[in-house]
């Protein structure tokens, strides 16, 4: 009966440890990070409140996943190839001050027993999406010329300086909107191109081929 009461003490006791347990080590021991997709993508977490950014500015990507970030995802842009020499200075400070911050967090991390990977996550995002806020080239049906396109980074470099990543990241996102909305313009297009071409072959099929080239002619018509 002793025996008993003492292996029931010592279950409790083990649970009250496992409960103990911070949520991050359980993940380590399981081999299992719930914030990482089936891709080993970092997921998107709840948008920061102004209180997260205030502690830490780079809490601004938090409502973005990696994908988003690494342009994987909903936020795949072309970028421009080459830095105006007139922003490679701001350019290269912003670019090794984010390089600077992934060591100082990494160190952090390793040093302090308390490990806060959420700081760490920050910065690997904002690293993958800082040359895309700044250099991603705006969705256009007819495209963007060189000298609007350069007035358009000047304006996020200028942005970036004076701190104001909060709009470069609002930018971004409704460029992406932008962006969804032509593809599926382009689409739409298309599929109204192969009803037509399928209704000439139909026509055809059935010799009905003066029909058919009307419809070819309409289509010529509608493009010119």
């Amino acid at each position: 009966m002793a025996l008993r009461y003492v292996l029931s003490a010592l279950k409790i006791t083990e649970r009250e440890e496992e409960e103990q347990i911070p949520e991050q080590q359980q993940q380590d021991q399981n081999g299992v990070d719930d914030n990482l997709d089936e891709d080993g993508f970092l997921r998107a977490r709840a948008r920061a409140t102004a209180r997260d950014i205030f502690e830490d500015r780079y809490a601004l990507v938090d409502h973005l996943s990696g994908k988003q970030c690494d342009g994987c995802a909903q936020g795949s842009f072309y970028e421009i190839q080459k830095v105006w020499s007139d922003h490679q200075g701001t350019w290269a400070s912003a670019w090794s001050e984010t390089c600077r911050e992934v060591v100082e967090r990494l160190k952090a991390q390793a040093l302090n027993e308390t490990r806060n990977d959420l700081a760490l996550e920050r910065i690997i995002k904002w690293k993958f999406l800082l040359p895309t806020l700044l250099f991603h080239k705006p969705p256009s049906p007819n495209g963007t010329k060189a000298k609007d396109l350069k007035m358009i980074v000047s304006r996020c470099m200028r942005q970036y300086d004076e701190g104001l990543w909060k709009d470069l990241i609002e930018e971004y996102e409704r460029d992406i909107i932008i962006a969804q909305g032509l593809h599926h313009e382009e689409q739409s297009d298309d599929n109204k191109e192969l009803s037509t071409i399928r209704k000439a072959a139909d026509l055809i099929s059935r010799f009905q081929l003066s029909k058919a080239r009307m419809i070819n002619a309409i289509k010529r018509i509608g493009r010119s």
